[in-house]
């Protein structure tokens, strides 16, 4: 009657709680998934970020250069905004 491999396992046996088991290693790994998705994406984003703003410089620049080629505005006001942008 309390031979070898008889007791717990025969409760629980190969698949885990009643086969929950699977489930929470599916879920694990899906957390272990979606971690390194984030700290990627986040990555990702911080070092995007550094060029973010010279390319929102070179678009003000762009811009400030059409106002002053369509004579919207004058030399002076011109290089006075390109000073600006510059600093």
């Amino acid at each position: 009657m309390g031979g070898y491999g008889h007791g717990m396992m025969d409760h629980f046996g190969w698949w885990g709680f009643h086969g929950f088991g699977w489930i929470l290693m599916i879920l694990w790994w899906g957390l272990i998934l979606a971690g390194l998705v984030f700290l990627l994406r986040w990555l990702f984003l911080m070092g995007s970020k550094g060029s973010t703003k010279g390319q929102r410089e070179d678009k003000a620049v762009e811009i400030l250069r059409q106002r002053y080629a369509s004579s919207e505005i004058g030399k002076e006001e011109y290089e006075e905004k390109l000073k600006d942008l510059q600093r």
